[in-house]
């Protein structure tokens, strides 16, 4: 297959996958729900690790047949998570992965909170997130589940 934009789906998914990596290395997860809580958690590595999930997913759709431009514009999916989500799941992303109703929580609770871009640029008052190691652990999940389709697909 080839694709009329700059990169394919598993370009794409390389890059999701770095953004994760590199949540981590900002911010390690932890195992020990005490010690998540006494942590003072970055806002940039989960601004790091939901973008990740936002490519991650994207190179799903691409491999799938949706162009880049599309995918992109905030009128069709732009960085709404739940949008995403919701395309992944009609293009039966469960071949490759299961997702949970606690991982589809997870998803509605960080994207206001990030199609709003407010871990981008500082807004005052209170942000909902999820727990940091149990998105980590969803991130890392796509990942793992989409890679054998991005291969298969570029």
């Amino acid at each position: 297959m080839e694709f009329a934009g700059r990169v394919g789906p598993i370009g794409m998914w390389r890059w999701g996958k770095d953004f994760i990596e590199g949540a981590i290395k900002v911010q390690s997860p932890s195992c020990d729900e005490l010690e998540q809580f006494r942590l003072n958690i970055s806002f940039v590595a989960y601004y790091l690790v939901e973008h990740g999930i936002e490519l991650q997913l994207k190179s799903f759709l691409l491999g799938k047949g949706y162009i880049i431009q599309d995918l992109k514009s905030s009128k069709k999916f732009g960085q709404d998570l739940e949008k995403i989500l919701a395309e992944s799941i009609k293009n039966n992303i469960h071949h490759y992965l299961e997702i949970t109703e606690t991982e589809m929580n997870i998803i509605f609770l960080i994207n206001e909170t990030y199609k709003e871009k407010e871990l981008e640029y500082f807004l005052l008052g209170y942000k909902s997130l999820p727990n940091y190691s149990e998105l980590i652990k969803f991130a890392k999940k796509i990942n793992d589940g989409l890679s054998a389709f991005v291969r298969e697909t570029s």
